[in-house]
């Protein structure tokens, strides 16, 4: 008994003293010299509410964080390089994870919303503007790829310096090396991802890579082909009550083939709907589809099948939804997201000419220059993914059937084609797919989207993408399923739910591609437990 008022004032100074080594350890990194980069700030932040400061105002908030050292850097692999990097570090409790967050159209921004729930994890976590400042809304959202180093920064080499800087520092914080990994994003985040595993296969050892915007070059130019069509013919745009006309008849017809009616059609390649039962008969109405219309229809339908350089897969129905409003057509007078991203490729990335305008896209010649020029810079098609893996890498592919943006066919495609290309052995051991019925592009949408795929997912592998990447990775648990949570359950059409009493919130089991999730016919069908996965054999 007489040791503890002795024990005690050790423990007392020991906090103290361990914050103290903590924060010097931190500002030493001011001083660091690291190859190709510059360190800007290493700034030690106590414990508390996350706050604001004049270098990086995002991500505000309440929530009390841990200790930690920050730190800002900028990359130069390149003269014309200007990668902003930020770092954050646990001053305690490190639990041996580097992760990284990608971008998502152009990027431009560091994800600095990311990072504090990183901090709460107890991981290192990063972020990169991949080498240029811009925000969604800068009309000049592309006019940086002027720069040659600038092009191959946002293409693939910012990641890269992210990855291999991020984990130097952690290594000179700690003493040692991060044990793991991790790369998780969504759509050109997906695409950063996919290029990581392709040309870098060993700065991550497990890659979550959700709609990859893979074919930068082939997806703009469908963008612009589309575009271009409701410029020269605005009478071919679908106003948001004709998408909805068309969402509902096609829901009427496929939605309950799967035995389920929860507004969403389970598998869109296996509804047979036949637009031209929507077509007007003489005059435009409201109840039903011009020629141009379904022209238009069935041309996001059929996709873009030549030139090559173009291909791109289609929308099956079973695909529609309110985002066909936002990226497809745009409502008068905010833009389509097809245009906002698809004329600043080929007016600033590709032509490099201000006054370039969507009119005089012409797809054969375009899309040829662009699959020339750019293509080796920015696509990651590249399906042979043997080095990765052969290093241990794991990847979870994820897209949404909604997704009017990444077609979800695209994303199955690259699949098959890695599948193909390192064997169906290796692929079983190292590769998983979600198809998300419901889900638009990332999230959203009337299906079950929200499953660990953003910042602050609940941890549980179960539940949490990020964790089950982690947790196969780490401990060898495949990830075959998941379980994706509905935002609420006013959607649900089908009177079994309501007539459960089950006032949780809608969950949905999601199977691993090919397998789908079925419902058992016991229990709610609001409630993921009273599903199975099964491969009944009849994939298109």
């Amino acid at each position: 008994m007489r040791l503890l008022p002795v024990l005690l004032i050790a423990a007392a100074c020991a906090t103290p003293l361990a914050r103290a080594d903590a924060v010097a350890a931190c500002e030493r990194i001011a001083d660091t010299t690291l190859s190709g980069a510059e360190v800007l700030h290493a700034t030690a932040v106590p414990a508390g509410p996350l706050r604001a400061d004049d270098r990086e105002p995002a991500a505000v908030g309440t929530t009390s964080l841990p200790a930690h050292c920050r730190v800002s850097l900028v990359a130069r692999p390149s003269p014309d390089s200007h990668i902003r990097i930020e770092v954050w570090m646990p001053s305690t409790g490190w639990n041996g994870r580097f992760e990284a967050v990608g971008n998502g159209n152009y990027a431009g921004m560091l994800s600095m919303d990311a990072l504090p729930h990183g901090i709460l994890r107890g991981s290192v976590i990063a972020t990169t503007d991949t080498g240029h400042e811009s925000t969604p809304a800068d009309p000049k959202l592309a006019d940086w790829a002027v720069h040659r180093g600038k092009l191959l920064d946002f293409g693939h080499r910012a990641i890269h310096e992210m990855a291999r800087l991020g984990k130097a520092l952690a290594a000179l914080h700690y003493g040692t090396a991060p044990k793991d990994a991790y790369f998780v994003s969504c759509s050109n985040g997906g695409r950063q991802g996919l290029m990581a595993a392709q040309r870098h296969p060993k700065d991550f050892d497990g890659i979550v890579a959700g709609a990859p915007a893979r074919s930068w070059t082939r997806l703009n130019s469908a963008f612009m082909s589309h575009h271009r069509r409701f410029l020269l013919d605005p009478a071919s745009r679908l106003p948001p009550e004709k998408v909805e006309l068309l969402r509902r008849a096609v829901l009427a017809a496929c939605d309950a083939r799967d035995g389920l009616q929860d507004g969403m059609v389970d598998d869109p390649r296996r509804c047979p709907f036949d637009d031209a039962v929507l077509r007007c008969e003489g005059a435009d109405r409201a109840d039903c589809l011009t020629d141009a219309q379904l022209d238009t229809v069935r041309a996001l339908r059929a996709g873009i099948a030549a030139p090559a350089s173009a291909r791109l897969a289609g929308l099956p129905p079973g695909t529609e939804s309110e985002a066909w409003d936002t990226w497809i057509f745009g409502t008068p007078p905010m833009r389509s997201g097809y245009d906002y991203l698809g004329t600043p490729f080929f007016r600033d990335v590709l032509h490099r000419d201000p006054t370039w305008t969507a009119e005089r896209f012409d797809l054969a010649a375009d899309s040829a220059r662009a699959a020339r020029e750019l293509s080796p810079v920015l696509d990651a098609d590249d399906p042979d993914l043997r080095p990765f893996f052969a290093a241990g890498g794991k990847l979870i592919l994820y897209t949404g059937w909604l997704d009017p943006a990444i077609p979800a066919l695209d994303t199955l495609e690259y699949y098959e084609a890695a599948r193909a290309a390192v064997g169906a052995a290796t692929a079983e051991g190292s590769m998983r797919l979600f198809m998300f019925p419901g889900v638009a592009h990332c999230g959203d949408g009337p299906g079950f989207s929200s499953f660990g795929q953003w910042f602050n997912g609940t941890g549980e592998p179960a539940e949490d993408i990020r964790a089950a990447l982690i947790a196969w990775v780490e401990q060898g648990r495949v990830p075959d399923t998941l379980v994706a949570t509905r935002g609420g359950d006013d959607l649900w059409l089908d009177p079994r739910v309501a007539a459960s009493g089950d006032a949780r919130p809608p969950t949905r089991l999601v199977c691993a591609y090919p397998k789908r999730a079925r419902w058992t016919g016991q229990g709610s069908p609001g409630q993921a437990g009273n599903f199975r996965c099964e491969h009944d054999g009849a994939n298109p």
